[in-house]
């Protein structure tokens, strides 16, 4: 490996590395899901299935701001750690400094949103037997 002998070099070497594990190079992206205020949600595919079997959701917003990219990675942190029916599990962070892009890669669930699905009850809203069934 090559010597780094200046601040260019530097870049150039943390590029590179971010090219080789980046979200493009795992991943392909498939269908846009929707928008929020943290960012869009496509389906995404591992590059490797070939079949597409194995569906992910991947949300993917832009930031320069610390605080934000501090607010993502803690979110990634947390989202990683949980196994609960009703709650999406993260599995892969990738943050491009070159792009300043973030691509939080998580589980694809088929179906509406939660608050579409809300919407559509009789009254605009669960009951509190629906609304326990869900943190249970």
């Amino acid at each position: 490996m090559k010597e780094i002998s200046n601040k260019n070099d530097e870049l150039y070497k943390k590029f590179e590395i971010n090219q080789i594990d980046s979200f493009e190079s795992n991943y392909v992206l498939a269908d846009f899901l929707g928008e929020g205020c943290m960012g869009s949600v496509y389906k995404c595919f591992r590059k490797t299935d070939i079949e597409k079997q194995e569906p992910f959701a991947v949300k993917t917003t832009r930031e320069d701001d610390d605080e934000k990219k501090m607010a993502h990675k803690k979110e990634f942190s947390i989202t990683k750690e949980l196994d609960h029916k009703n709650i999406i599990r993260s599995f892969e962070y990738f943050e491009d400094e070159v792009k300043g892009e973030i691509h939080q890669v998580m589980g694809y669930i088929q179906g509406k949103e939660v608050l579409d699905h809300i919407a559509e009850q009789p009254h605009g809203h669960y009951t509190e037997e629906d609304a326990r069934n869900l943190f249970i």
